[in-house]
């Protein structure tokens, strides 16, 4: 063989090397990524089985609460339960949320259907004195909220039965007490008519301020309204002046659950109170978290009677004092960084209780 043959041979046999070389090492780069891929699922798959555990002891504890009377607050053993599982190296913590404490922003929306069993509610949970309390004065005034943040809400109420004017529908005062928990948060409301413009079924301009798809797909990435209900909170993003740091202040405070419900005056903290009736300050909403703790509102007639509300414009539409929707959060800890998931748990007074949804968070509010 001559010198330059065996040359040639050399260097085919360093290329072939090298290549074999390159396809071991993408190969074992391979196999460790799918080694990791497996490690994780067998870790998600293990969190969530924790997940399901801690779910059916929510529901056991939710279950039992309804042998305690009609009444959900604070001081129930829901609310105080620290619930655990533990197995296979992690170890799950989690915590029920009434989520009927918060703001649900599908009350905003304009479905009669939906929000109709509001108004049942509050006709069936309270007394006359509660429902003629909404008319009158009470509407002038919420009106007079909402026009303030560019949303009227119509003409004086028309008469009902006995010549007395008909209290505001459930979604109009839903207006209001969002614009008040704008203000309670120190967030301009003028974020208000675009909200609505995005939850109203038509691709009309409701309000001034407000936004349709005229203005959306002027946008350097353009999107439509969503005309319809909101699937999540952090959908709020996406309308017209709300900006992260407004969403981060507002979303503690809010929800957007399948169904309209009512707001339970005894698990909401100070800023919802502050929505429920233009007046209440923050001093006045610590207060009535005191006297919550010491009892709780038997209904919200119950609230409205409170002598720091003396004087004072109060709608009863929307109110409850027991609850149906529930959050369990739940933080899985182990190898790496915690696990967050959000589970979601109706319960139909004594006769059902199951699950609507479970999902993994990543930045817990």
């Amino acid at each position: 063989m001559s010198r330059h043959s065996a040359g040639a041979a050399l260097i085919s046999a360093l290329l072939i090397a090298a290549v074999i070389a390159s396809l071991a090492v993408v190969l074992a780069t391979r196999q460790q990524f799918a080694i990791a891929n497996v490690a994780q699922l067998r870790g998600s798959l293990n969190a969530e089985t924790l997940v399901m555990e801690l779910e059916i002891q929510a529901m056991a504890v939710l279950q039992a609460d309804t042998q305690n009377g009609p009444l959900d607050s604070a001081l129930d053993a829901w609310a105080q339960a620290d619930l655990l599982a533990e197995g296979r190296g992690l170890s799950a913590h989690g915590q029920l949320v009434d989520l009927q404490g918060r703001f649900n922003l599908t009350t905003l929306t304009f479905d009669p259907a939906a929000l109709a069993a509001l108004v049942a509610v509050s006709a069936d949970s309270d007394s006359n004195q509660d429902a003629g309390a909404e008319s009158g004065l009470t509407a002038a005034a919420l009106r007079a909220v909402a026009a303030a943040a560019g949303v009227g809400l119509g003409g004086a109420s028309s008469v009902g039965p006995g010549n007395r004017p008909r209290a505001l529908t459930a979604q109009q005062v839903a207006v209001v007490r969002f614009v008040l928990l704008l203000q309670a948060l120190e967030i301009d409301p003028v974020i208000v008519p675009a909200v609505l413009d995005w939850l109203d079924p038509d691709g009309d301009i409701r309000y001034p301020n407000g936004a349709e798809d005229a203005y959306y797909a002027t946008l350097p990435v353009a999107y439509r309204a969503a005309n319809q209900r909101l699937v999540d909170p952090s959908e709020l993003l996406l309308v017209r002046g709300v900006t992260p740091e407004i969403y981060a202040r507002l979303r503690p405070f809010v929800t957007a659950l399948d169904q309209a419900t009512s707001i339970n005056v005894n698990t909401a903290p100070s800023e919802i109170l502050m929505s429920l009736t233009p007046g209440i300050d923050r001093t006045k909403a610590a207060s009535l978290l005191d006297a919550r703790a010491f009892q709780p509102f038997a209904s919200a007639g119950n609230l409205a009677a409170n002598p720091l509300l003396g004087g004072m414009p109060f709608a009863a539409s929307g109110l409850a004092t027991a609850s149906s929707t529930f959050e369990l959060r739940v933080r899985v800890l182990g190898e790496g960084p915690p696990k967050l998931y959000r589970s979601i748990i109706r319960r139909n007074g004594n006769s059902a209780i199951f699950l609507l949804g479970r999902q993994q968070i990543y930045v817990d509010d």
